[in-house]
C-alpha cells in the first residue's frame, strides 16, 4: 500500500489508489471495477510484475479477436531456485502452466481465467454480476459464468509471461493449494450438471474439457489410489479390482506423472534446468512428493467441503521479497494503476 501511495503522489494525474476493505478478492476487485473507465484492464496480483510486451501482446488479441474477453498470461516464478520450497512449487506450476493450460486450450477450447496475469475488456465481469465473493476461488467460478451465460471465451497465450513469488512456507502452501482444491470442487458442484446440458451450445469437447479441468481437482486417487491396492495384494487383503488391473495402472499413472513433470522443468522455455545430477535427483524426488502432497490437499479439501465447513477466504502470504498476495492492482490501458 506504501508503494501504491507513493506512485499516487509522484503521479497524481494518473495514479488512483483504492483500498479494498471487503474481506476478499472478489469483493475488493468488483469495489474497483466501479472506478474504471477505460475499455481494456490489466490486472495483476501485487506480488506479479509484466512488461510493455506482454501489455502489447494481450491488447493485440482484444483487439484483433472480438469474441475474446479475457487473455490469460502465464504466471512463472521469479526465483525458482530461491530455496527447496521453491524449487518444489516450481516442479509443479511449470506443468500447470507450460503443459496443462495450453493443452486445455489447444485442444478443448476450455481455457480458464487464473485471477491475475490478465487483460480484459472492462464489460466482461459486468456480464455476469461480477465477481462472487461466495466462493473461495473466484476467477474458475467467474469463468464459468462466463462459459455458460455468455458468449466471451478465455484465451491462454503461454508467450505473456508474468512473474511471480512463491509462498512463505509449507503450510502456506498448503492452505492456499486447499483453498484452491476446495473452490475447485465447489465450482464443479455448483456448475457441473450446467455445463453437460449446454453441451450442444458450448460445443462437447469444450464441455468435456470444462469438466476434466474440474476434476483435476479431485484427481489424486489415480495415482495413489492404485498403488495402494497393489500393497494391499502384496500383503494377502485382495482388493475387488483385478490385480492385473491394479497393477497395470499403478506402473503406467506413476511413471506418467513423474515423466510430465520432469519434462515441463527440462522444457520450460523460461526457467532454465539445471542439469546437474544433484539437480535432477532433487527434480524427481520433488516430482514424487507432489503425489501424496496433492492427495492430502484434495482429501482435506473434500472433506471440508462434504462437511460444510465454513468457507474463510486465506491470502497467500509470500517469500520475502514481495507483498501480500491479498493485495492486487489494477492498471488500465490509460496508465492508471489502482492498486486495492
Amino acid at each position: 500500500m506504501a508503494i501504491a501511495e507513493e506512485y499516487r503522489e509522484r503521479y497524481p494525474d494518473r495514479v488512483r489508489v483504492i483500498e479494498g476493505t471487503s474481506g476478499s478478492k472478489a469483493g475488493d476487485l468488483n469495489l474497483a471495477w466501479e472506478h474504471i473507465d477505460t475499455p481494456y484492464v490489466l490486472l495483476l496480483d501485487a506480488d506479479e510484475t509484466v512488461d510493455a510486451a506482454f501489455v502489447a501482446r494481450g491488447l493485440d488479441v482484444l483487439e484483433d479477436s472480438p469474441s475474446v474477453g479475457i487473455v490469460q498470461g502465464r504466471k512463472v516464478e521469479r526465483y525458482p531456485y530461491d530455496s527447496g520450497l521453491a524449487r518444489f512449487v516450481s516442479v509443479e506450476r511449470r506443468h500447470s502452466t507450460w503443459m496443462d493450460h495450453p493443452f486445455m486450450h489447444d485442444v478443448f477450447g476450455a481455457s480458464h481465467f487464473a485471477g491475475s496475469a490478465a487483460l480484459l475488456r472492462y464489460e466482461v465481469p459486468l456480464a455476469v454480476d461480477g465477481w462472487s465473493d461466495e466462493t473461495l476461488t473466484e476467477d474458475i467460478d467467474l469463468t464459468l459464468r462466463l462459459y455458460l451465460d455468455t458468449s466471451w471465451r478465455v484465451r491462454y497465450v503461454p508467450g505473456m509471461v508474468a512473474r511471480t513469488l512463491n509462498p512463505k512456507s509449507v503450510l502456506t502452501l498448503v492452505r492456499q493449494r486447499r483453498r484452491w482444491a476446495r473452490g475447485w470442487v465447489s465450482a464443479l458442484a455448483t456448475h457441473g450438471v450446467d455445463i453437460l446440458r449446454n453441451g450442444r451450445r458450448l460445443g462437447w469437447i469444450r464441455s468435456v474439457g470444462l469438466i476434466w479441468l474440474l476434476f483435476t481437482a479431485v484427481n489424486a486417487p489415480l495415482y495413489t489410489v492404485f498403488p495402494a491396492l497393489v500393497v494391499g495384494w502384496l500383503l494377502g487383503l485382495a482388493p475387488t479390482v483385478p490385480f492385473w488391473l491394479v497393477v497395470s495402472l499403478a506402473i503406467i499413472v506413476i511413471p506418467a506423472r513423474v515423466i510430465a513433470f520432469g519434462y515441463a522443468a527440462l522444457r520450460d522455455p523460461e526457467i532454465p534446468v539445471r542439469a546437474r545430477p544433484l539437480s535432477i535427483a532433487e527434480l524427481l524426488v520433488h516430482t514424487s512428493l507432489w503425489i501424496p502432497m496433492t492427495w492430502f490437499i484434495q482429501l482435506h479439501a473434500l472433506y471440508l467441503q462434504l462437511s460444510g465447513a465454513p468457507k474463510i477466504w486465506e491470502g497467500t502470504e509470500k517469500a520475502v521479497r514481495q507483498p501480500s498476495e491479498t493485495t492486487s492492482s489494477i492498471v488500465t490501458r490509460d496508465g492508471h494503476a489502482r492498486p486495492k
